[in-house]
């Protein structure tokens, strides 16, 4: 049963629910109504709009908040909520006035990412916001130290506004986690964001926020970032550090930004890159500084991209119509560019087992929360919590403890062995055919039920290393369209040639931006700590609502999810 301080904010018809509610409790406030700040914006829009005093940090922030504040949860009874933040930071509006007394000083905007405000993905450290992984047994967990990333980023005036949804600890569903449930796509909350940096890029995608960082494993920022119609960069391993993020998935493991503009993404990507010496994997890395005007004059005629058609699989293009004329629109697109497309690029001997690349893990998190940043104090606590279901129930969660052989074992050393070997068959391919970037599939370019798929194609960059990008394509034909693409695969550390590619690509084709949610109805909340003090409810009644259907996360379905809001609204 949710507090008994409320406002009515809207109604469902045709239920027992009839009046929506929200919080009001004393903290923050923030004043934004009619503000004529744009929904959209993008890095060099901010900048402008500062130096030329249009409106103060201050007053972008109240507004960026203020929309989170009435717009995250509205929902009725056909239509989900978008639910992509699970944290704001509640001292955002108070770094928003130092760095309008840094303005008023120099009168001159001087850093590079001023007064941006960043969506963070829930598995990186911020010391002014928790850190719990999508997972109600890490519910209020707070590492004291921002990761690498995020103070790279707050070191060019970045505002970290908030932390986003993703799938529990980063494994599928792509979409659900026990914390706050399932997040919606910014196109249609009804269909998935896709994960695990679903909430990251929806967010993004919806006018929450201009820059996303996500993390990807096995295509969690390619995967969110198509299918809201954003480009998403998976960096190669080690251009970024990883330091300060909860430890499952060192093996192959990156940070990348997730953006809607091409130019954001290139300004992001010269901010986060670099050497960190807290992080082995970014040893004698420097940071990527090429001008986006050099990008965009590479010259493309004598480009060649290769058109993969089978790994160890057969890849199938041409599963229906429509991704059909998806695929041959986006190869028509780049040939008008000057590139020259060689079809059928067989990589057959390339290993795409994603199996056992968690090996390891145990030892990682153990270590990790016998630290202290968790309520849980060590891995079998965790096991014990019951408030997880992402490493099964507790006997199965102590079995993978014990049998997880770790990182001085023979398994581990195959698997880096594995990511050897697949970089060095990437490479003599791309040699072969003299080609300057793979194209592929990262799922079906679109997902024709709306809801998360395991059909995937991901794991070529990610079990070699590889940067890759997502390419953006036409929208759909569906009575509401959404957005299509398929990814970029380039040689590592040739991150160069992706961009220079895509930037010019960018220049002709972008997708339409999504249109206002739908819903007439759902929560709309006071401030800052009602937001909060919310999303951290929302975990223990779900997990009750879960025992009591006999359910876990990995069947919450969206039917289920609506008729759980719905349940605590009537209550």
């Amino acid at each position: 049963m949710w507090p008994a301080k409320v406002m009515v904010v809207g109604k469902i018809k045709g239920s027992t629910a009839s009046l929506f509610i929200a919080f009001m409790l004393i903290s923050q406030q923030v004043c934004s109504e009619n503000s004529a700040i744009a929904r959209f914006n993008n890095i060099d829009s901010i900048k402008n709009g500062i130096q030329t005093q249009q409106y103060s940090c201050e007053q972008l922030i109240g507004e960026y908040i203020n929309r989170i504040l009435q717009e995250d949860m509205r929902f009725d009874e056909k239509h989900l909520p978008l639910n992509t933040i699970v944290y704001i930071n509640p001292f955002a509006l108070a770094q928003a006035k130092a760095l309008d007394a840094e303005f008023a000083v120099n009168k001159k905007v001087t850093k590079a990412l001023h007064c941006v405000p960043v969506l963070l993905k829930d598995n990186i450290h911020t010391i002014d916001m928790p850190t719990q992984v999508g997972s109600y047994a890490m519910q209020m967990s707070w590492p004291p130290f921002d990761a690498t990333i995020v103070k790279k980023l707050r070191e060019q005036g970045a505002i970290m506004l908030a932390k986003t949804a993703m799938a529990e600890f980063a494994m599928p569903p792509a979409d659900t986690n026990s914390l706050v449930g399932i997040t919606g796509n910014a196109y249609d909350p009804n269909l998935t964001p896709g994960g695990s940096s679903g909430g990251a890029a929806s967010g993004v995608a919806y006018g929450f926020g201009v820059i996303g960082i996500g993390s990807d494993n096995s295509g969690s920022i390619r995967g969110p970032a198509g299918l809201n119609g954003l480009l998403g960069l998976r960096p190669s391993y080690g251009l970024v550090s990883v330091e300060g993020t909860f430890p499952l998935g060192e093996l192959n493991g990156v940070f990348g930004p997730i953006v809607y503009d091409f130019a954001d993404l290139v300004k992001v990507l010269e901010v986060i890159t670099g050497e960190d010496k807290q992080d082995f994997r970014t040893k004698d890395i420097k940071s990527f500084d090429t001008a986006l005007e050099d990008l965009l004059k590479v010259a493309l005629k004598d480009k060649r991209i290769g058109i993969i058609t089978k790994t160890d699989k057969t890849i199938d293009y041409l599963h229906d119509e429509q991704a059909k004329k998806i695929v041959e629109e986006i190869f028509t697109r780049l040939k008008s560019l000057g590139i020259q497309i060689v079809p059928d690029i067989s990589l057959e001997k390339f290993n795409t087992d994603n199996s056992d690349l968690l090996v390891g893990g145990s030892a990682y998190i153990n270590q990790y929360l016998l630290k202290g940043y968790s309520p849980r104090m060590n891995i079998a606590d965790f096991c014990a919590s019951t408030r997880t279901d992402r490493l099964g129930k507790p006997a199965e969660c102590k079995k993978w403890i014990k049998s997880d052989p770790g990182i001085n074992s023979a398994l581990y050393h195959s698997k880096r062995k594995m990511f050897k070997d697949n970089l060095a068959i990437i490479n003599h391919i791309m040699d072969k055919h003299q080609l300057d970037a793979l194209l592929y599939l990262v799922q079906k370019p679109y997902y024709p039920e709306g809801i998360f798929s395991k059909e995937h194609f991901t794991y070529i960059a990610s079990n070699a290393g590889l940067p890759a990008i997502v390419i953006r394509g036409p929208m759909t034909e569906h009575d509401l369209p959404r957005p299509t693409f398929l990814q970029l695969i380039g040689r590592k550390f040739d991150e160069k040639t992706l961009l220079a590619i895509i930037g010019q690509y960018e220049a002709h084709w972008q997708p339409e931006r999504p249109g206002k949610i739908q819903s007439t109805g759902g929560m709309a909340f006071k401030d800052i700590a009602a937001f909060n003090s919310y999303k951290q409810q929302l975990a223990p009644a779900l997990y009750q609502y879960m025992k009591e259907e006999k359910i876990n996360t990995d069947n919450l379905t969206r039917e289920k999810w609506q008729a759980f809001l719905l349940k605590k609204i009537d209550k």
